[in-house]
């Protein structure tokens, strides 16, 4: 993508342990790949994601969220249940939720955007809550289906099953959600997203991208020169970055 930017696209899972295996599996070698040469920011696609189970899906895009708290449970008494990665593996409450840490990002502090619709719904909602108030991360798209919820199967003595909601997800910073999530209405980021909507260029825009994506245009530029050339053109162009930092400072 332009600007060097990763794109993972997140569907939902539903089944048996092998079909989370290997769809964790297979998420994380999309977000290695993805990663080369190293990201300088990254989307996160779950306009297709209708649910399932959320710890694969945060397992996949674990190391682009970060180590710490991501988000929770809250119930109607106000007892939480926490969400936190811990060397790229999902924990609930501090228990392992399944799979170890994958493979680090090169960045993993590089800035994200999470693209929504109205069929986001349940699990890839809390997906989406989970990206809420990390730094340098804004949703684009559409308002989710609107059940970032959590249910509880409760078993009856005749054998049935009852199915029951009886917890909000909550956000990093505490908001709890029981309703269509509303990429306008976003909290806990740094603005360094908020120019442009509905588009992606902006993200491809800021610092961590221009420089990368110019310092690999340079590097391509030297290797047509001789080497006292190219050794001149870095250090021009190292000082040159000094200054616009220092304007824009």
């Amino acid at each position: 993508m332009e600007g060097r930017l990763g794109y993972v696209s997140l569907p939902g899972v539903q089944g048996a342990e092998q079909s989370y295996e290997e769809y964790v599996r297979r998420g994380r070698k999309t977000v290695t790949e993805a990663d080369r040469p190293p990201a300088c920011g990254w989307v996160v696609d779950l306009r297709r994601n209708r649910g399932g189970n959320m710890w694969p899906m945060l397992a996949v895009v674990a190391r682009i969220l970060g180590d710490g708290k991501v988000g929770g449970f809250v119930d109607a008494e106000g007892r939480t249940s926490v969400w936190t990665i811990e060397d790229g593996s999902p924990r609930i409450d501090g228990r392992p939720a399944g799979w170890r840490g994958g493979e680090p990002v090169s960045n993993g502090d590089a800035p994200v955007a999470v693209l929504t619709s109205r069929a986001t719904a349940s699990s890839g909602e809390a997906v989406a809550v989970a990206f809420r108030g990390r730094p340098d991360t804004r949703s684009f798209g559409e308002s989710t289906y609107g059940v970032p919820t959590g249910n509880q199967s409760h078993r009856l003595s005749d054998g049935a099953a009852l199915l029951l909601t009886e917890t909000k997800d909550v956000d990093r910073t505490g908001r709890a959600y029981d309703a269509p999530i509303d990429h306008r209405l976003q909290g806990g980021h740094n603005g360094s997203l908020t120019c442009g909507q509905r588009r992606l260029r902006p993200l491809a825009g800021l610092p961590a991208c221009h420089h990368r994506a110019e310092r690999q245009r340079r590097d391509q530029q030297s290797e047509h020169l001789g080497p006292q050339a190219a050794v001149a053109l870095r250090r021009q162009a190292a000082g040159g970055e000094s200054g616009d930092d220092a304007q824009r400072e």
